[in-house]
């Protein structure tokens, strides 16, 4: 495997074209080194963090080849975040991004992957994917449902917060 620096926008690549800010991130996590079986070679991988599953990654770049992609919308992506929202960001909890959030109204939202809810629309029909979470015991869906529990606390802190403030 040869790593190999580009003298125009001083990357550093491998074989396989996928790239890295520095020649010890490309020789640490370079998919073709590490054997990765997620992995498509797609060549459009900006960087890989050695979590050896792939389809974790948050630096995903949705070029369609992986297997795990569904050819939704952008999973990782954050929607409709308004001025004062107040909100947090857990990743790598589940596939997915996870995103509790209370809006100025002080209404609940919850964001698990593509599926922008309120909180009450999660807890009354939380198995709103069975093709890709099916309600089994399988360690994806119970990763999908932890996040789930972690978004409910978050938001039920939040809420203490805000009572002993006044």
């Amino acid at each position: 495997m040869n790593i190999t620096q580009n003298k125009l926008d001083k990357l550093w690549y491998d074989d396989n074209g996928n790239s890295w800010p520095t020649k010890e991130q490309a020789e640490l996590y370079s998919p073709t080194l590490l054997n990765c079986s997620y992995c498509s070679y797609c060549k459009n991988c900006s960087y890989c963090y050695n979590c050896n599953n792939c389809s974790y990654c948050n630096n995903c770049s949705y070029c369609k080849n992986c297997s795990y992609c569904y050819n939704c919308e952008d999973c990782n992506n954050i929607y409709n975040i308004q001025i004062k929202t107040k909100y947090v960001v857990f990743t790598h909890v589940y596939r997915y991004v996870c995103c509790p959030r209370i809006e100025p109204d002080g209404s609940q939202w919850i964001q698990l992957g593509c599926h922008l809810r309120t909180r009450q629309q999660w807890t009354d029909n939380f198995w709103n994917n069975p093709r890709e979470f099916p309600d089994n015991g399988s360690q994806a869906s119970n990763n999908r449902m932890l996040a789930f529990k972690l978004a409910c606390f978050w938001l039920d802190e939040q809420n203490k917060t805000k009572q002993n403030e006044h």
